[in-house]
C-alpha cells in the first residue's frame, strides 16, 4: 500500500504547478516587522524585543493536491534567544498571538510546524529546542498529542546563526505529513487536515510568522524550492462584475474554427468559474456560446450550442448542481469584433457566461 501511494505522489508531483520561475515579492505579503531582504529572502524579526513578523502567500492553495517546498531557515546567534518560526496553514490572511504564539497562537482553524528555540514552562515545552505539528492556534504540549521532537538530532542547538534547510511535504492520498531538516527527517505524521482540520474546505493559504519577547533573536527565511497547486480564483474587479450580473466573456476558452473541444489550456479558467460558484451558492449560471460567421448559419447555430454544453458538462462534473446551469448557443448572432480579420473571428469564438440570483 506504501507503495502505491509513493507511486501516485509521484506521478501527480510531475503535474503540480511549480513556482520556481515564477516567485516573485509580489506573490507574497509582509506584515508587522517582517521585511523583504533579498531576493526571495525575508528577515521576520530582528534581534529586539517584541517583535513580531508574518510571510504570507497571496493566493489559497488546494490541499487536495500535492505540496512540498524546500526553505532556508535562519533561527539567531543567541542561544538564549526566542521565540522562534511557524509554518502555518490557515484559511485567512492573518496572524495571531504574538510573543509565545509565535504568530501562530489562537489561529482557528488553522494547522502549524512549530520550530520553538524558547522553553515556556507554561505550555509544556521541552528544555531543548523544539518541533511538533500543532492545531487550531494552540501551542500547549500538556494538551497534545502530537508531542514535539527536537528540531535538529540529538538536542543540538539551532540557534547557531547558520542557515537550515527545511523541507515539508505534504501527500493528501496518504494523508501524510513529512518534515525533513538539513535532510534528517524529524517529523512523518498521518492527519487529515482537510477533513478533520478545516472541515471539508482544502482551498487555504500558507506563511510563516515569527515573534520575538523578552527574549530575542533574529530570524530570518529564504525561500528556495516550491511545489503545489494553486487554487483558480478570478481577480477582485472580475469577481465584482459576475457578481453583480455583468456579461463575461471567458478568457483563454478558444476554439477552432469549427470545433467545440475543450483543451487543457481551458481549464483553469473554468476553475475559477467552479470555484465561484462554490463560494456563492445561491447564483445560477446562464452559459451562452458563440461562433464567428464563417460556413452555415445553421451549422454554427449547432456548434455553438455544443460549445456552452461542453462547459456547462465541465461545471457538473466538478460539482455544480445541474438546475444552477442553463447553456444556450447563439451561432453568429452576437459578434465582439469584425469577423472581416482573423483576430476578429478568433474573439468572436467564445463562450459567454451570466450570474443571476433566482426569484424565491
Amino acid at each position: 500500500m506504501k507503495l502505491i501511494y509513493a507511486l501516485v505522489f509521484l506521478f501527480f508531483s510531475t503535474l503540480i504547478f511549480s513556482q520556481d520561475a515564477k516567485l516573485s515579492p509580489e506573490s507574497f505579503r509582509v506584515t508587522g516587522d517582517a521585511v523583504r531582504t533579498g531576493e526571495h529572502c525575508y528577515r521576520l524579526t530582528k534581534n529586539v524585543e517584541w517583535q513580531g513578523g508574518t510571510l504570507w502567500y497571496k493566493n489559497p492553495i488546494n490541499l487536495n493536491d500535492p505540496f512540498e517546498m524546500e526553505i532556508d531557515l535562519k533561527f539567531g546567534c543567541s542561544d538564549k534567544g526566542a521565540d522562534g518560526i511557524v509554518f502555518i496553514f490557515h484559511d485567512r490572511l492573518r496572524t495571531g498571538r504574538p510573543g509565545g504564539g509565535m504568530g501562530f497562537g489562537e489561529l482557528k482553524p488553522s494547522l502549524g510546524i512549530e520550530m520553538d528555540t524558547y522553553q515556556n514552562y507554561d505550555l509544556d515545552d521541552p528544555e531543548f529546542d523544539h518541533m511538533a505539528i500543532m492545531t487550531n492556534g494552540n501551542l500547549d504540549h500538556g494538551n497534545s498529542d502530537l508531542q514535539p521532537v527536537s528540531i535538529l538530532p540529538n538536542q543540538r542547538n539551532i540557534e547557531d546563526c547558520k542557515l537550515h534547510r527545511i523541507k515539508i511535504i505534504w501527500n493528501p492520498y496518504a494523508k501524510e505529513f513529512q518534515i525533513f531538516i538539513d535532510n534528517h527527517q524529524r517529523i512523518i505524521r498521518q492527519i487529515d487536515i482537510v477533513g478533520n482540520i478545516f472541515k471539508g474546505n482544502p482551498n487555504v493559504y500558507w506563511g510563516f510568522s515569527a515573534a520575538t519577547g523578552g527574549s530575542h533573536n533574529l530570524q530570518e527565511i529564504c525561500l528556495e524550492k516550491l511545489n503545489f497547486t494553486e487554487v483558480a480564483i478570478f481577480d477582485k474587479k472580475t469577481k465584482t462584475q459576475l457578481l453583480d450580473g455583468e456579461i463575461y466573456s471567458l478568457k483563454n476558452v478558444e476554439f477552432a474554427s469549427g470545433k467545440s473541444i475543450l483543451k487543457t489550456d481551458d481549464l483553469k479558467e473554468l476553475n475559477r468559474l467552479v470555484n465561484l460558484l462554490k463560494e456563492n451558492k445561491q447564483m445560477d449560471i446562464f452559459i451562452y456560446g458563440n461562433t464567428d460567421s464563417s460556413g452555415d448559419a445553421k451549422m454554427n447555430k449547432i456548434i455553438s450550442q455544443k460549445r456552452a454544453d461542453e462547459v456547462a458538462k465541465y461545471l457538473r462534473r466538478n460539482g455544480i448542481d445541474k438546475k444552477r446551469i442553463k447553456a444556450k448557443g447563439y451561432g453568429e448572432r452576437f459578434p465582439k469584433e469584425s469577423n472581416g480579420t482573423v483576430e476578429g473571428r478568433k474573439i468572436n469564438r467564445r463562450v459567454d457566461v451570466y450570474l443571476v440570483k433566482p426569484r424565491a
